[in-house]
């Protein structure tokens, strides 16, 4: 099985678009799809849908895509490795994992505090480059737990912070974020989650992990008997309260840009439902890791300021 094809796949994976894939990879569009043949070829069996309005993957396709990503990540840690016997360099990537449910976040609040890390980190470790991958939680814990993941950032709800961070690992609290019951402004002007509640039948919440325990973690302290509706995004939730289908509780960053959209707000303080943005790595890692850990504390810092 040809490495260049399986990387190809995983690039049209990414893109679903041939022509885009031909581009970065600086091949004809023919020739791309010729490797995607042979590969199809070779497994017996399609990898992709092709129309004319939109490229999709295969329920194949789907299950090669993760067997292939980890063979290439394997390839590329071999060939840091012989790089290394053969100069005494080390170019192995420094892999922080982000986690996707994080992904719905402000730019402000998590890109552009990582993105300013990765440069700050380079500038002090020349040699040491920083790959950035973005993964679902189960994922992320388990790259963590092979060693593929050097440090995974992720959002953990202080509520259940000792039964949600195993032994064994090293953290970072990079920030700790207050929560806000967020809910339609056709409802009235609230001062307090008590006054809030009786005019509630529903609380909206994007179906991951972190959101689902927050949510019932609110639901067993207040008691109130409110049904909980999953939403796919939290754009979908926002636009659900907005149109007066219920409230959701959002965290810090998240909730600025529902206030702009005009949402009404009550803050979580008093409660002590609160969130935490972590850095997490194995016990006794590489010095590097910490100080990527450090540079990237001192950039989020301001990014989550409620204001």
């Amino acid at each position: 099985m040809e490495l260049q094809n399986l990387r190809l796949f995983v690039m049209c994976a990414k893109h679903l678009s041939f022509s885009r894939v031909a581009e970065l990879a600086y091949m004809s569009q023919p020739s791309v799809s010729k490797c995607i043949s042979a590969l199809e070829a070779e497994i017996g069996g399609e990898l992709f849908v092709r129309s004319s309005r939109k490229m999709q993957m295969t329920s194949l396709g789907e299950g090669l895509l993760p067997y292939a990503e980890s063979l290439l990540a394997k390839e590329d840690e071999l060939r840091g490795f012989l790089h290394q016997r053969r100069t005494g360099q080390d170019i192995r990537p420094l892999v922080v994992g982000v986690s996707t449910l994080l992904a719905a976040s402000p730019p402000e609040a998590l890109l552009q505090p990582l993105v300013n890390a990765v440069e700050s980190f380079q500038q002090l470790q020349e040699e040491t480059k920083v790959k950035i991958r973005f993964l679902e939680e189960d994922k992320l814990r388990e790259l963590l737990a092979a060693g593929r993941v050097d440090l995974a950032v992720t959002a953990i709800n202080n509520n259940h912070f000792a039964e949600q961070l195993s032994q064994g690992y090293d953290y970072m609290r990079l920030d700790e974020t207050e929560n806000f019951l967020l809910y339609s402004p056709s409802l009235g002007e609230f001062s307090s989650c008590e006054q809030l509640l009786p005019h509630l039948d529903c609380l909206l919440s994007v179906s991951d992990q972190m959101a689902m325990s927050v949510t019932y973690e609110f639901l067993r302290k207040t008691k109130a008997p409110l049904r909980v509706e999953p939403c796919d995004n939290w754009s979908e939730v926002v636009i659900k309260v907005k149109n007066g289908q219920g409230a959701a509780i959002l965290g810090a960053s998240t909730a600025k840009v529902a206030i702009k959209c005009g949402l009404g707000y009550v803050p979580l303080t008093d409660m002590g439902i609160s969130t935490s943005l972590i850095a997490v790595w194995k016990g006794r890692g590489d010095d590097k890791i910490k100080e990527f850990a450090y540079v990237f504390r001192s950039w989020y810092s301001d990014a989550t300021n409620f204001s």
